[in-house]
């Protein structure tokens, strides 16, 4: 099936959700994973991915069947995918989340 995930990154936690192609939410409630955000994009990173696993093995899904994901992050973020100074995340100034996330994602 193919599905698209919602990942909503906060200073604390990382909230997960799925979409299918009907346009049904997968995930019911709240899918939590720890953010460690503040321990900067080398420790949040890999938690968004593995995060992101788990919410799609509890949806009976595998990470295969996730086409593309979509990332909210505390403040705004460049076109490029850098990451603003302020909010929680204050240390990925110099971070292209976009490149680096997908690099994390495609080693899951």
């Amino acid at each position: 099936m193919r599905v698209v995930a919602g990942v909503d990154l906060g200073g604390t936690a990382i909230n997960y959700t799925l979409v299918n192609p009907d346009e049904q939410f997968l995930i019911e409630g709240l899918c939590e994973y720890p953010a460690r955000s503040k321990e900067g994009p080398d420790v949040c990173l890999p938690q968004i991915v593995d995060g992101l696993k788990i919410a799609v093995e509890n949806a009976g899904l595998t990470v295969a069947d996730v086409v593309a994901a979509g990332l909210d992050t505390p403040g705004p973020a460049s076109s490029a995918g850098v990451l603003s100074a302020e909010g929680s995340t204050n240390s990925y100034t110099a971070i292209g989340a976009g490149t680096t996330s997908e690099a994390a994602w495609q080693r899951a």
